[in-house]
Order: structure tokens, then C-alpha cells, then sequence
């Protein structure tokens, strides 16, 4: 992947592309975020499986990610 990277204290540590749907792993704080994403037409559609320890920053994730992933499009 290229580009800034939304989540500053994430790391990606694999992913692959099956057509416009990207499967990626990223590891933040120790643990493991299984995440996909779906290029769409006019949008793209992200899904996060965070684990427990950090369900709790979900909202403050999704807040971050809705400000900074649009200028990775740009």
C-alpha cells in the first residue's frame, strides 16, 4: 500500500487485491486488525475487525479515518 497512512500508530503487515477488494492486515498497539476494503464507484467501503481492546476507540478510529482517507484519494 502507498500513500500516508490514516492511522499514524498502525502498521501494515500484509495485504492483497482481488479485483477492487483489498484484504489487509494492520497492527496497532500489539494487536491485530483484520480489514478489508471495497473500491467503489463513488466511494470506497472499509471494514475494521478490531479486537476488544480496541472496540472501545472505535468511534474515534472511524472519526480519524473519515478526515484523513479522502486525501489518500486525491
Amino acid at each position: 500500500m502507498h500513500g500516508p497512512n490514516p492511522i499514524s500508530c498502525a502498521s501494515f503487515t500484509d495485504h492483497h487485491w482481488e479485483g477492487d477488494h483489498l484484504q489487509f492486515t494492520l497492527k496497532a498497539v500489539g494487536q491485530r486488525i483484520g480489514s478489508e476494503m471495497q473500491i467503489r464507484e463513488d466511494e470506497v467501503y472499509a471494514i475494521f475487525d478490531l479486537p476488544p481492546m480496541l472496540a472501545m476507540f472505535a468511534n474515534k478510529i472511524k472519526e480519524k479515518l473519515q478526515k484523513e482517507a479522502p486525501k489518500m484519494l486525491e
